[in-house]
């Protein structure tokens, strides 16, 4: 007798362990096996993205499902899952984002559990890890009174597996140049065009910084690129008479 108390005592604690109410509807993370994230299947425009999904079995009803973030639809309002009449005449909220529990089960595969906000139906979502970029929900609908189940197969239920958010890439080298070289340039423009106007009093095309120097720039370019090319033909054919 003592024996059986001591052992449901232990499963007790194992039970309390294996159940994590999440901080993230999203994320579910153990010391042991690491991170599962479904952030990126979730549709953020409060929309689902399983909508009105008929059951595996005959049922009057269809359902509609988005991990991670709420939607709403009919009179589901800010909901994780919802039920709807075929006729679309009544809906019924399932379950919401923010009673998610994370129940992780002997396989190691967590499960979610969503309640209503009425707490009188709950909605229970299965995960299975698939090595596939497509994500498949199965509803197998009300297998008990206000019990309501799916199963979620998604890479995305893989230990940490899920696709990491992209992060912005970082600037080049080349490109942060080009912001000094402009940043410089408009420095150089407002700094002299002001002095030329306030201090020299100076209007017109005189406003411009060191004009006579950029109006005789494009010569000296000019004969710097005909010297520099007399001097590489002459190199070459004096290079080529030599042999």
């Amino acid at each position: 007798m003592a024996t059986d108390i001591v052992l449901l005592e232990i499963l007790g604690v194992i039970l309390i362990f294996n159940i994590i109410i999440a901080d993230d509807p999203c994320k579910y993370e153990t010391p042991n096996k690491g991170l599962i994230d479904l952030s990126s299947i979730g549709k953020m425009d409060g929309t689902p993205v399983w909508k009105d999904i008929p059951p595996d079995k005959t049922e009057n009803y269809v359902y509609s499902y988005n991990p991670c973030y709420p939607f709403s639809e009919k009179l589901c309002t800010n909901v994780a899952g919802c039920q709807i009449g075929k006729d679309g005449r009544v809906s019924y909220s399932i379950g919401t984002q923010a009673s998610i529990i994370w129940k992780n089960t002997l396989d190691d595969m967590p499960s979610l559990v969503y309640t209503s906000a009425d707490r009188t139906k709950q909605l229970f979502v299965d995960m299975l890890c698939i090595q596939s970029d497509e994500h498949k929900l199965e509803v197998h609908g009300e297998t008990k009174t206000n019990e309501y189940h799916m199963t979620l197969s998604t890479k995305c239920a893989c230990w940490n597996d899920s696709p990491k958010p992209t992060k912005p890439n970082s600037l080049t080298t080349g490109a942060i140049l080009i912001i000094i070289f402009v940043a410089v340039v408009f420095l150089y423009l407002i700094t002299f065009i002001s002095y030329n106007h306030f201090r020299l009093q100076r209007s017109g095309i005189d406003l411009i910084p060191h004009r006579k120097f950029w109006i005789v720039l494009p010569g000296y370019v000019k004969d710097g690129i005909i010297f520099v090319y007399h001097r590489v033909i002459c190199s070459s054919r004096g290079a080529y008479q030599s042999v």
